[in-house]
């Protein structure tokens, strides 16, 4: 697929995570960040299949994001994150630091005009 959009792979600094960063960032945030972009976390509970069936699988699956979609996400997180100094605490003992991580992640892919590819397993 990336081939037929002209893109070419990005390394990131944060390509690994564990999904339960991601589990935990959505149960205890999800319904404080702004609903216009932050409706696309939830591709990262569920996963988004490129074709238009479900993802068949109980151990792994895979999302994507268009480049607006990643845009209106980032710009919601940082909306979420400026809205309560504590939510920049970038230190590993905060409960925000995973935050911080993501908009850099979202930000360099941003930024390079990509879209967002994941997979998770």
């Amino acid at each position: 697929m990336l081939a037929h959009h002209g893109q070419t792979h990005l390394g990131t600094n944060s390509n690994h995570w564990k999904m339960q960063a991601f589990w935990n960032f959505l149960k205890e945030h999800q319904a404080n960040v702004p609903k216009d972009g932050g409706k696309y976390l939830s591709v990262f509970s569920r996963g988004r299949g490129i074709l238009k069936g479900p993802i068949k699988s109980s151990w792994s699956y895979y999302g994507f994001l268009w480049h607006k979609e990643l845009k209106a996400l980032r710009a919601a997180l940082v909306q979420f994150r400026d809205a309560d100094p504590r939510r920049a605490d970038r230190r590993i003992s905060s409960e925000f630091c995973f935050l911080g991580e993501l908009l850099d992640w979202l930000t360099t892919i941003e930024g390079n005009g990509k879209d967002l590819w994941f997979d998770c397993w």
